[in-house]
C-alpha cells in the first residue's frame, strides 16, 4: 500500500518491517522532541547578546539531541506511536 500526502512522495508500507517502521517513529520523535526543546532554548532568560563560552553552542546541541533520542526512547510522549498506528492503520 502506497501512503502520500502534501510534499510526501508515499511510504511503500508492504516493504517495509514493522521493526523498521517502529524504529523511524522513534527517530522522528527524537527529532521532534530536540527541535522543540531547541526552540525553548533559544527562548530562554539568556539572550543572544550575551557572550557564551567558546563551544558553547555546539554542546547544547549535542546534549538537546541526546535529551530529545532519550524520551523518544522511554516513549512516555506516546509520539512515535501515534505515528507508527497511523501508518499501519492503511494497512
Amino acid at each position: 500500500m502506497e501512503v502520500g500526502g502534501v510534499g510526501n512522495p508515499g511510504i511503500d508500507l508492504e516493504t517495509h518491517s514493522r521493526t523498521d517502521l517502529h524504529k523511524t517513529s522513534i527517530e522522528f520523535e527524537g527529532i521532534l522532541l530536540a527541535t522543540l526543546l531547541q526552540s525553548w532554548q533559544h527562548a530562554g532568560p539568556f539572550s543572544e547578546d550575551e557572550e557564551q563560552p567558546a563551544g558553547n553552542d555546539t554542546l547544547q546541541s549535542v546534549a538537546i539531541q541526546a535529551t530529545g533520542n532519550a524520551l523518544a526512547k522511554r516513549g512516555q510522549l506516546g509520539i512515535a506511536k501515534m505515528v507508527e498506528r497511523s501508518l499501519t492503520a492503511h494497512r
